[in-house]
């Protein structure tokens, strides 16, 4: 009987550390850049601050491959990589459109300029943004020809096919810039509490919300997904700093 207990001991163990394997193989390495890329893939692409240490310098960025096209691939950051408002407006009730925004500049400058060097620039591409209208009549304004952008609601639709998967968790450098921001907002004093510490650490789970550029249900709004994956129009105001930002591009192999 004991024989019996141990061997059904052991084939459970040796099964946990058989499906631990498998699961470790499952979870592909990113890739270095090469025509054998695929959809699904996911690739290292330039670099950028992600653990929060910047006296040791910055981290490779990771990118899941959404599309291929001959020899360019559409990719998006894995993580949510940075948190910006969409824009920074001297009215809180102007309207803008993705042609017209910050965070539009931000990305194809700042951005740009901070995560890749001369030749990695050179391998993304210059591509025609489609801004579509809102479905509740809001302007989507004039296309744009841009090197880096945000999903679109239709491509967050299209090349994620479930809220999970829609899901983008969020770097430590993220993490600690909405820290500071938030702390800014509730009032900074010498002495934060621990019970101040404890709700701003609440609100920063491993999964955020991040925007995308299509026009929101208000003509003062931009259109996010939220921490749980589901996309959503509403309530969200150019001028809102806490959403995080998954930047997107095409890059030729």
């Amino acid at each position: 009987m004991l024989k019996k207990i141990l061997k059904a001991a052991m084939l459970t163990v040796c099964t946990a550390a058989m499906i631990g394997i498998l699961s470790t193989d499952a979870e592909a390495k990113p890739k270095n850049l090469s025509k054998e890329v695929k959809v699904g893939d996911k690739v290292y692409f330039g670099t950028y601050e992600q653990d929060g240490k910047e006296n040791n310098g910055k981290e490779k960025l990771i990118w899941q491959v959404l599309d291929k096209n001959g020899d360019k691939i559409l990719i998006m950051t894995e993580k949510i990589i940075d948190v910006q408002p969409y824009h920074v407006s001297d009215g809180i009730y102007e309207a803008i459109t993705w042609e017209k925004s910050d965070i539009r500049k931000w990305l194809n400058e700042d951005f740009m300029n901070a995560a890749f060097s001369s030749s990695e620039k050179n391998k993304i591409q210059s591509t025609k943004v489609v801004n579509k209208d809102g479905k509740y009549g809001t302007d989507g304004g004039k296309d744009t020809n841009d090197r880096v952008c945000l999903l679109s609601i239709d491509e967050a639709q299209k090349y994620f096919k479930s809220d999970d998967d829609r899901k983008a968790k969020v770097t430590e450098y993220y993490k600690q810039k909405l820290r500071w921001d938030l702390i800014d907002k509730m009032g900074y004093s010498d002495k934060i509490t621990d019970h101040k510490i404890s709700i701003i650490e609440k609100l920063m789970d491993n999964y955020d919300s991040y925007w995308l550029r299509s026009r929101g249900f208000s003509w003062s709004g931009a259109a996010a997904v939220y921490d749980d994956g589901s996309v959503s129009e509403f309530v969200h105001r150019v001028y809102d700093d806490y959403f995080g930002v998954c930047p997107a591009l095409w890059v030729k192999l």
